[in-house]
């Protein structure tokens, strides 16, 4: 195998275990949690990582999305001083927000049912969770996937630790047990963001530009309605089913969530590996049959991992929780067709990046988020959390579409065929639909998604590539 093609492979690895050892240890921790806090601790903590994630938004202005743009538009002498000079750019509203947050801590504690230091620390935390998510896409994108490694999976092992100690020896109270997690999270996240931050300013090889500022905004701007939307996207159908039916229905449906999420972890692993490829193959690095090669590897693999992952995700529900939950087993197929939806999303998307075009990105998550709110709106009422299921997957599915004809017409994408992409979901949604017929075939259906992954899995070994 030549030298470049085995570095490539390398660094797609890297990626790849990166996103998935995190989301693995996030997985697993979810019981421990939910024991060392009372259902009312969790439930806060729930709500303050909800917080962090908006706060994270507006603190950073979503600046770490345009590290790609920047890597394909500005000279490589330059990647450090904007780097830098959007770290800097970051400070003015958190140093904003940070000082709102001061000066009316009762009125928000009391909007946001959260005691006041959560507030001052999911601002803090917000800033640093930015920073690490910038110095991420950079690593990624300076192909140092052995960097980005390192500090996502020691990060969430430190977080991890950390919460337990600060829960089983300073805040072992029951009532007051959430602050371990809380400052668990919070803490690693604001020294190492710190000290990432630190790191660049005195490298002395970058220097604060304000031009890059408004290079910055002109395509961040409309991603931070796109970031926000996607918080509806991904919360609306739970947060609906506990207005119409109660905690119990809410709780059945998110376990159902929680285990699509599994693919989704997947998904963002191999997307944050892939995109460094598509970016090198769209910029003419490569050759148009190494681009093809990339893309048909990619399609291939995710979506037989898909269609195993669809065979097999009944059984890994009930291994994740009590007979009372098992009646998510059937939300399963549409809510994995909508995940598959946002992986076929990802190449119009990435290729819109690419233009940097933010403001198409923008609308049509915005789209996407109100068509989910109307249709779950109307579907629960109806058809209870199978009507949230399905109108989670049209508002992908919608995604998908209008990001296509974007690409497509209006940016003239003609990179990748669009046969594989709409052959890919047919072949998804038909598996979706058998899986209702085999549903108490237990055998076959592990049977056939056994031999899928042993498939998928022998041709990566067999060729030595994942894309």
């Amino acid at each position: 195998m030549p030298a470049r093609q085995l570095g490539e492979n390398k660094m797609a690895l890297f990626n790849i275990l990166s996103t998935a050892i995190v989301s693995g240890i996030n997985f697993i921790t979810i019981p421990v949690f939910t024991r060392m806090l009372d259902t009312s601790g969790f439930g806060l903590i729930n709500v303050y990582t909800a917080w962090v994630q908006v706060g994270t938004i507006f603190v950073g202005l979503q600046a770490n999305g345009s590290i790609a743009s920047a890597r394909a538009n500005l000279p490589e002498s330059e990647q450090g001083s904007y780097q830098i000079s959007v770290l800097v750019m970051s400070l003015i509203p958190f140093s904003v927000i940070l000082g709102l947050a001061v000066l009316l801590i009762q009125p928000l504690s009391s909007l946001l049912l959260m005691p006041p230091p959560l507030i001052i620390c999911a601002v803090l935390q917000s800033f640093g969770a930015f920073v690490v998510s910038l110095f991420s896409m950079r690593y990624i994108f300076r192909k140092q996937a052995q960097l980005n490694l390192l500090i996502s999976v020691g990060l969430c092992v430190v977080t991890t630790l950390l919460s337990v100690v600060l829960i089983l020896f300073v805040f072992s109270d029951a009532e007051s047990a959430f602050y371990g997690r809380a400052y668990g999270l919070m803490l690693p996240n604001l020294v190492l963001g710190i000290a990432l931050f630190a790191s660049l300013v005195f490298s002395g090889n970058a220097r604060v530009r304000v031009a890059y500022w408004r290079f910055c905004l002109g395509l961040t701007l409309p991603l931070i309605f796109h970031a926000l939307s996607q918080i509806v996207l991904a919360q609306t159908g739970k947060l609906a089913i506990q207005q119409f039916s109660g905690d119990s229905a809410a709780g059945v449906y998110s376990i159902a969530v929680v285990v699509v999420s599994l693919m989704a972890a997947i998904y963002s692993a191999l997307n944050n590996a892939f995109v460094p490829f598509m970016y090198d193959d769209l910029s003419g690095k490569t050759g148009e049959g190494v681009k093809q090669d990339h893309f048909r590897n990619y399609m291939r693999l995710f979506t037989v991992g898909s269609l195993a992952f669809m065979l097999l995700s009944p059984e890994v529900l009930k291994l994740m929780s009590p007979e009372s939950y098992w009646t998510a087993t059937s939300l399963l197929p549409p809510l994995i067709v909508g995940q598959y939806c946002v992986f076929l999303y990802s190449f119009p998307v990435n290729y819109e990046f690419f233009k940097m075009k933010t403001g198409s990105i923008a609308l049509g998550t915005l789209l996407a988020a109100a068509l989910n709110i109307v249709l779950t709106l109307m579907l629960i009422p109806v058809f209870g959390m199978m009507g949230a299921a399905f109108a989670t997957m049209v508002a992908y599915l919608f995604l998908f579409l209008f990001h296509f004809s974007i690409a497509r017409f209006w940016l003239g994408d003609r990179n990748y065929p669009s046969r594989y992409l709409f052959g890919g979901l047919a072949v998804v949604v038909l598996a979706a639909a058998g899986c209702y017929a085999l549903g108490s075939l237990l055998a076959v259906r592990w049977a056939i998604g056994v031999v899928l992954l042993v498939y998928a899995g022998a041709r990566v070994v067999r060729t030595r590539q994942i894309f």
